[in-house]
């Protein structure tokens, strides 16, 4: 059955903050911690499983010498995982304490028997990418530094090279590449010493600021009132000062001529005080003066402004008066429009009563023109008896067309007075309009 196996590997360290006493004491750890997880052919972890394993260091390549290999017998967790110590197993080649880890690479390879037992089908092998510190440190070379016989808490370099902190190349005793704290007094024992050179000339130099808080030179003949004299070289050496020469110095008469130089020099200085001091009373009151007038100037500015305003609400009145001219002009110009054409009608009306006029005399000619043709037939009926009863007839016919023209008449009188009072009307509203 194939399954499915991904290796994961640790090693252990050693703490750093052990000391070096630590080291000498202590015994490292022969053994290295190795994990792994165990899957079926089913990609399932394999949970809770009883699982042969050997484990062989190889040296230089994947297929390198077989140094050491033992076999070991674990249990994976709920998880698939299994844990175990590499150097702590049933040793089959050679013995693990004795791996020199400085001569890697080195390479683990594992062979799996997921069933339990020692029929190993699942082989992988994986470089280790960092040497084991703590093994490396315990097999390079056997302990630097060691106590001492009178005193259990101080440490020495057993060999005679040079200690280097922060660097591979130490050239002196101790040499230190970064900064170096003193918590307490430092001693020199020799008789120079040199600050930011790396060649020592004189007892103290200094290569750069200095910076102390209170300097002693005892040597030299130091006495109160002396000075630190440096010569070419830069030696320095205590001195008596020389006495000042006073020959140059003023005599009492130039001190006094000076004197009186400067009281008339004081007392021009004062009438010019007195003088810039009136100056400026004069330009105070010309400043009084110019506030007024600006206070004067910025009031009839004041007032003028208000007189602008009010020209410019006048002109906002006259011109809103002036709209409203110019709307009652149009309005007049309208009515105007509406008399002329209420004249062209009356005019018009008053023809149309003309000639209604006119039919109504016609109308009443024809009417005296039948009523004489009546008479004219009434004398015919007596005149010939025997045609009255076909001119009664007549005459009944010719009564009746009198009575529709009768009331054609009437009905044309009332339109001609319906006629006359819409003219009234008319007229009334032109007066008006007028």
């Amino acid at each position: 059955m194939k399954n499915c196996f991904r290796l994961v590997i640790g090693a252990v360290l050693l703490c750093s903050t052990l000391t070096i006493s630590d080291l000498k004491a202590q015994q490292v750890p022969q053994t290295l911690t190795y994990q792994s997880v165990l899957r079926n052919s089913n990609n399932v972890l394999m949970a809770n499983t009883a699982v042969g394993i050997k484990i062989s260091i190889l040296q230089g390549n994947a297929q390198g010498l077989e140094i050491f290999s033992e076999t070991q017998s674990v249990t994976t967790n709920a998880n698939g995982l299994l844990s175990l110590q590499i150097g702590a197993g049933n040793a089959v080649t050679g013995v693990f304490a004795n791996i020199n880890w400085a001569n890697g690479p080195y390479f683990i390879k594992t062979e799996t028997d997921p069933t339990g037992g020692s029929n190993y089908s699942i082989v992988g092998t994986q470089q280790l990418a960092s040497v084991p510190y703590a093994l490396y440190a315990a097999k390079s070379g056997g302990n630097v530094f060691e106590t001492t016989a009178d005193d259990p808490n101080a440490i020495h370099n057993v060999n005679s090279g040079n200690v280097g902190i922060g660097t591979d190349l130490p050239s002196q005793k101790l040499d230190v590449n970064g900064n170096l704290k003193v918590r307490n007094d430092l001693m020199v024992e020799g008789n120079n010493m040199t600050i930011g050179n790396s060649m020592v000339g004189q007892n103290l130099e200094v290569n750069g600021l200095a910076y102390l808080n209170a300097v002693a030179i005892p040597s030299g003949n130091p006495a109160q009132g002396k000075v630190l004299t440096s010569d070419n070289n830069g030696n320095a050496t205590w001195q008596t000062p020389a006495a000042p020469d006073l020959s140059g110095l003023a005599t009492t008469t130039d001190l006094n001529n000076l004197q009186n130089q400067v009281d008339i020099q004081s007392t021009i200085n004062q009438v010019q005080q007195n003088q810039i001091t009136d100056l400026n009373t004069v330009n105070q009151t010309q400043d009084q003066n110019i506030s007024a007038l600006n206070s004067q100037m910025n009031d009839q500015n004041t007032i003028n402004q208000a007189q602008q305003n009010q020209i410019n609400d006048l002109n906002v009145v006259n011109q809103v008066q002036q709209n409203q001219i110019d709307n009652m002009n149009t309005q007049n110009a309208m009515q105007d429009q509406s008399i002329m054409n209420l004249g062209s009608q009356v005019q018009m009306n008053t023809a149309d009563n003309i000639n209604q006029q006119n039919q109504i005399d016609n109308m009443n000619t024809q009417n005296a023109m039948q009523d004489q043709s009546i008479m004219n037939l009434g004398s015919q009926v007596q005149m010939n008896t025997a045609d009255n009863i076909n001119q009664q007839n007549q005459i009944d016919n010719m009564n009746t067309q009198n009575a529709m023209q009768d009331q054609s008449i009437m009905n044309l009188g009332s339109q001609v007075q319906m006629n006359t009072a819409d003219n009234i009307n008319q007229q009334n509203q032109i007066d008006n309009m007028n």
